[in-house]
């Protein structure tokens, strides 16, 4: 395999000065505390702060795109919020302006000054944008049209996003000289890396987002390219509950609440996989103290199970031993509660004393790698900032932006 970036620019062919569309991804977990907006995690906005910053002493204009939730969801809202945070986290003044493609977003554009940022709002507003379609197609939208009139150069540094063949993801490739910013370079090189590691991957997914993890157990198992799945967390209990177990009524609630029964029906057929492994014990909470008990001592205790007990890890270890690189989404337990956060740290740090190599596919699992000493962890580890690109790629070996940008070379290769 050749190298994945062999025919995309570069940021060096931004010239100082020039005006940049830069599509990002800060779309991040939220909390809505009346009229106010609370960005949870701030993960996302960090990972794009080389790039901009890199912008900005080019003393380029730079006007980013970017979106939070989609239309009809509750974390569908304006973009102000994420502005005032990246503001923060910069150290500079990121303008707003609750407009995309109308006269309050031209005018803004056109009087940006050397060296500033103008975040435009929510880009999902726009009906199109979320539509599949080519580079070229998109580049016919009005997005497109209007902005690229604006700008000297466009930049993808959305990594999360880049498997969506979205107008602000792929469609300025066609029409403006576009380049890979630095997190889209770092995360297709690391990713890359892995794909040539291994040529099928062992997953350990757990967490409570059972939405997610029954689409990323499917695409893996559809694509051959897993020998295992190891399952933790309210994951775990789900695939457990569906082949008979029998869990507490306040955990099997929850899950029933959380997938629906189309949800259970798509668990019900991955569960039928030879691939899918589930704990042999699970940490509970009896009277605020942690007991350690045997799957089959669930339906005895009234306590959702919060944790991975010590037999599972030990299990798991055993079913990895010969595996390189491990995969590895959401904690295996409530890691709020430094009880339950026993399980994930504790497997993290055998997987590590064990040379393994471990991906991150992002979220909360993250935060106990600070509780981890660095000479045990020696660097072996990648944290992606895109769990559904993340996938994606190592599946495929590219993505819709990743494939705009190799447009926009070939287009622009002699002009530049």
């Amino acid at each position: 395999m050749g190298d994945p970036l062999e025919e995309v620019f570069d940021m060096s062919i931004v010239k100082p000065g020039s005006a940049v569309i830069c599509r990002i991804d800060i779309n991040s977990p939220i909390r809505k505390q009346g009229d106010e907006v609370i960005i949870l995690d701030d993960t996302r906005f960090r990972s794009h702060k080389k790039t901009i910053e890199q912008l900005i002493d080019n003393s380029n204009r730079v006007v980013l795109l970017a979106h939070q939730g989609r239309p009809g969801r509750e974390d569908f809202v304006s973009l102000r919020p994420h502005a005032e945070l990246f503001s923060e986290i910069l150290e500079l003044d990121v303008k707003f302006v609750d407009d995309i493609l109308g006269t309050k977003a031209i005018d803004a554009i056109k009087n940006l000054g050397q060296g500033e940022i103008l975040l435009l709002d929510n880009v999902r507003s726009l009906e199109f944008e979320y539509q599949n379609k080519a580079p070229e197609e998109h580049a016919k939208s009005p997005l497109v049209k209007t902005l690229s009139k604006y700008a000297d150069f466009f930049v993808l540094d959305g990594f999360a996003v880049a498997h969506r063949a979205h107008a602000s993801v792929v469609g300025f490739a066609p029409v403006l000289p576009s380049a890979a910013g630095l997190l889209m370079e770092k995360e297709v090189i690391n990713l890359d890396r892995i794909r040539k590691q291994a040529s099928e991957y062992t997953l350990i997914f757990g967490g409570a987002k059972l939405s997610d993890a029954v689409k990323y157990i499917q695409k893996f198992l559809e694509s051959g390219k897993t020998d295992r799945i190891l399952l933790t967390g309210l994951v775990a209990l789900a695939f457990h509950m569906v082949r008979g177990l029998k869990i507490p009524s306040q955990t099997k609630e929850l899950i029933l609440d959380r997938l629906g029964n189309k949800g259970i029906e798509k668990i019900q057929a991955l569960a039928k996989s030879d691939k899918i492994v589930l704990p042999l014990d699970y940490g509970v909470e009896v009277n605020g103290t942690r007991k350690n008990i045997s799957v089959d001592q669930l339906n005895e205790v009234d306590a959702p199970a919060k944790d991975i007990g010590p037999a599972t890890i030990e299990y798991y270890l055993d079913l990895i031993r010969d595996r390189d690189v491990i995969l590895i989404k959401g904690p295996a337990g409530v890691i709020e509660d430094e009880k339950f956060a026993w399980g994930s740290k504790i497997l993290l740090e055998k997987l590590f004393r064990m040379n393994k190599f471990i991906m991150f596919f992002g979220g909360h699992l993250v935060s106990i790698l600070g509780d981890i000493d660095e000479s045990i962890k020696r660097g072996k580890y990648f944290i992606s900032t895109g769990g559904g690109a993340a996938i994606e790629y190592l599946l495929k070996g590219t993505l819709a932006g990743l494939e705009a940008l190799k447009l926009s070379y070939r287009i622009f290769a002699n002009r530049v």
